[in-house]
């Protein structure tokens, strides 16, 4: 371990606030912790950067990204000018660091500042750009919406060119590596399954189920807030929904309304503090959503001693162990589904869920291991 102390490590993230933001801020948290490592993060907006987590960086480095006009604009801007901008920054990297921790780019998911970097990295892969490989939205396949992803094409093609030229590639669950390996088929680097950690913030001890029920996520498309709702009128629940905006907020605002009446709640924006009184006063956690990679709010459920009712689908089997700490429904195109009543029981934390610690345990022994291979060869 000695060797490794006192390790410069570069952070690139530039992600909003949401589930891959919150994987960035526990690892770099509890990476700082366990080492005696400096960590300097690089970002293109520091605006993103709550005061919890500046404190375990040495410094905090912002790109300039020039602002788009309009789609046209965009797409010049993630095909020319982030690449010349990145490229730049990679010759400063690789100057002044010994190791690189890359998050997504939400440009790109991968950004194509890895094509440049010459000193050893990992790139921590949560999803792909969704947009171009499923439906992410009620009107996906109108001429304006197609039109719209043809223009920002490059950023597809920056995306695959980059994760290609990845070596070595942490997956939050077995499902995003699967997807992973089908989508970037010339990436040759090795993946590692890592599961984000259980917070202990959310934990309390276990609950008689109720009648509350709760979902968390964005208000898009994708998010499947349309089967909670389904889900919550055959269960006779009382829901709550809590996002972070999204394109969707008023069909599913006016949907909810129609269906659960009065037993309906719309949350639009809610902090840690708001959250955590949320997840609180709910006994169930509904997790309709079908591709997620390794749902964070599902977690957090379930730290929390939600019954959970999810699909049996994306990475949400990952999470839930069916009839122990919830409910999967095998096919959400099977109408009787919804319907089967969900048990009188508490629930259970199962065995194979870990912490925040362990998470960052596990990348360090990887990053350490990487950096003994890269000097051995050297």
């Amino acid at each position: 371990m000695s060797q490794c102390n006192k390790k410069k490590i570069c952070v690139f993230q530039n992600l909003p606030f949401g589930g891959g933001y919150e994987y960035f801020s526990l690892t770099t948290k509890y990476l700082k912790k366990q080492t005696d490592w400096d960590f300097n993060l690089i970002t293109t907006n520091k605006s993103y950067i709550n005061q919890n987590i500046k404190k375990y960086f040495k410094r905090i480095i912002k790109i300039k990204i020039p602002d788009s006009k309009n789609i046209f604009h965009f797409s010049v801007i993630t095909s020319n000018k982030i690449n010349k901008i990145y490229k730049k920054k990679a010759i400063e990297i690789n100057k002044n660091y010994n190791f690189a921790i890359i998050h997504p780019d939400q440009f790109t998911q991968c950004p194509s500042l890895v094509r440049y970097l010459k000193i050893p990295f990992i790139y921590i892969f949560h999803e792909r750009k969704r947009e171009y490989y499923e439906q992410t939205t009620n009107n996906y396949y109108t001429i304006k919406k197609i039109i719209s992803r043809i223009i920002r094409s490059p950023s597809k093609i920056i995306e695959t060119k980059s994760t290609n030229n990845v070596k070595h590639i942490i997956c939050n669950s077995h499902y995003s590596q699967d997807i992973f390996q089908k989508t970037f088929r010339k990436n040759n680097g090795k993946t590692y399954v890592i599961y984000p950690g259980l917070s202990s913030h959310y934990k309390q001890k276990e609950k008689m189920l109720q009648k509350n029920a709760l979902y968390v996520g964005s208000f898009n498309y994708y998010k499947k807030h349309k089967t909670a709702i389904k889900i919550a009128e055959k269960q006779k629940l009382k829901l709550t929904l809590v996002g972070n905006g999204g394109e969707d907020l008023d069909n599913i605002k006016n949907l909810g309304k129609q269906k659960l009446k009065n037993k309906f709640k719309i949350i639009a924006w809610a902090n840690n503090r708001q959250l955590k009184k949320i997840y609180k006063e709910s006994s169930i956690y509904i997790a309709p959503q079908t591709t997620e990679p390794f749902g964070i709010s599902t977690l957090k459920a379930k730290s929390g001693s939600l019954y959970t009712i999810g699909i049996n689908s994306g990475g949400t089997p990952e999470i839930i162990q069916h009839n122990i700490d919830g409910y999967l429904i095998p096919n959400i195109k099977k109408e009787y589904f919804f319907s089967k009543k969900i048990k009188e029981k508490q629930n259970k934390l199962s065995s194979n869920t870990i912490d925040w610690n362990e998470t960052a345990q596990k990348i360090k022994q990887i990053i350490i291991k990487i950096m003994e291979n890269e000097s051995s060869h050297n």
